[in-house]
């Protein structure tokens, strides 16, 4: 995912109600941003404001306690 502004957003669906975490990582392995919430099933989508980060390259996890998902994201200012 490529991040050419301030802001991205997630997009996700779920087949239950669940709570999920999204967390975002330098390339050091810092944790850098933590989100929780509470999510019912269905499509849903979970904004992120990067306009105090550097372009670079960082790392995402969207985890619940079925499932962990993870992505690599490029943010270019």
């Amino acid at each position: 995912m490529c991040i050419r502004d301030s802001t991205t957003t997630f997009h996700f669906s779920l087949p239950s109600s669940q709570d999920l975490t999204l967390s975002v990582y330098n390339l050091n392995g810092q944790l850098l941003h933590k989100q929780n919430g509470f999510f019912t099933g269905g499509t849903h989508s979970w904004q992120l404001d990067f306009s105090g980060k550097s372009s670079g390259v960082y790392f995402y996890m969207l985890a619940s306690s079925q499932e962990v998902r993870t992505g690599k994201l490029m943010l270019v200012k």
